[in-house]
């Protein structure tokens, strides 16, 4: 049975996350974001000026992608970087007007899909799906 479960786990996180992805693409792009941008975003709307570093860690990233995602969003007047008071060699990232006015919409946006996943449940289902997705994800992050 374990061994079952597991396969069908294997099928159905990566499709599950797929679907979301698709979804969120969808739900961002009149924003001008991907979900990716968004990700990085609601973490500096969040924690406000950062370094890319610190993105990195908490977001568990590689760092070549959060490179790239704040270029873009660099690019496309979202964040802009700034000289790290506590080290001038160092930069951090902040986001711009533009982002911050579109803080709330993308937030919704995201909202709104991640409302139709559990669409219909109990409480109690939605209580016992999020439980499992964080105890997976701390078995994931043991060293």
């Amino acid at each position: 049975m374990a061994e079952e479960a597991n396969a069908a786990l294997g099928e159905l996180i990566p499709y599950l996350a797929r679907l979301l992805n698709k979804e969120l693409s969808d739900a961002l792009r009149p924003l001008g974001l991907s979900p990716a941008q968004y990700d990085v975003l609601e973490f500096i709307w969040s924690e406000g000026a950062t370094s890319p570093k610190i993105v990195i860690e908490r977001r568990a990233v590689e760092p070549s992608s959060v490179s790239g995602t704040l270029s873009r969003l660099e690019r496309d007047g979202f964040v802009t970087r700034i000289p790290d008071p506590d080290d001038r060699r160092s930069l951090l990232v902040k986001p711009t007007e533009r982002a911050i006015a579109l803080e709330a919409p993308a937030r919704a946006a995201v909202l709104a899909v991640l409302t139709k996943v559990t669409q219909g449940w109990a409480d109690r289902s939605v209580d016992l799906f999020i439980r499992a997705v964080r105890r997976a994800i701390q078995q994931l992050e043991r060293p």
